[in-house]
């Protein structure tokens, strides 16, 4: 595979995690995920968890100046990485600079994604549906522009993530061999 660094977007619930995961495993490459960096500064007891709690958990994203940090921090010193949940906004695109070589984005409906967050069990507090269609029009009004910057770019894939996990793979796995 001629890709190093991969970022993977999609909606809250699209299967980033999953997809990435599954990248990950089969081409041996670092997977980073935003979103579990996000959750374990969540744990923390600083001031900067509180902010971070406190926006999540209404179904904000959390301040770019704390994300940036946290994800910059872990990538920087990484030549291959699997990047999922981030960047979520252009100036988020901006602090990663070149150091992207495809950006794969899981194009899934928003009824889909609710119905995959409600269906999470995974004990996260924004796993509801009243703030999982939160999430979903922030992602709508905030990341359309970063699809565009990496459209313009030539590094944006586009993966109907409709499918079973498998099926997605498989699609993903033929376009970036």
């Amino acid at each position: 595979m001629k890709y190093s660094r991969i970022v993977v977007m999609g909606p809250p619930g699209c299967g980033k995690g999953t997809q990435s995961s599954l990248i990950s495993e089969k081409y041996e490459i670092p997977h980073v995920s935003s979103g579990d960096i996000i959750r374990e500064e969540m744990k923390k007891s600083s001031k900067e968890a509180t902010v971070i709690r406190e926006m999540v958990n209404s179904g904000r994203l959390a301040p770019d100046e704390i994300v940036n940090e946290l994800v910059l921090k872990k990538i920087r010193s990484m030549s291959k990485y699997i990047l999922d949940g981030y960047p979520r906004r252009i100036e988020q695109a901006g602090m990663l600079g070149d150091d992207v070589d495809l950006v794969i984005f899981i194009d899934v409906d928003e009824d889909t994604c609710i119905s995959r967050i409600c269906g999470r069990n995974e004990g996260r507090d924004d796993d509801d549906e009243e703030v999982g269609r939160k999430r979903c029009m922030v992602y709508n009004k905030e990341t359309a522009p970063v699809l565009e910057f990496y459209k313009r770019h030539g590094k944006l894939l586009t993966i109907n993530g409709c499918a079973s996990p498998g099926t997605v793979f498989e699609e993903i796995r033929r376009s970036i061999e």
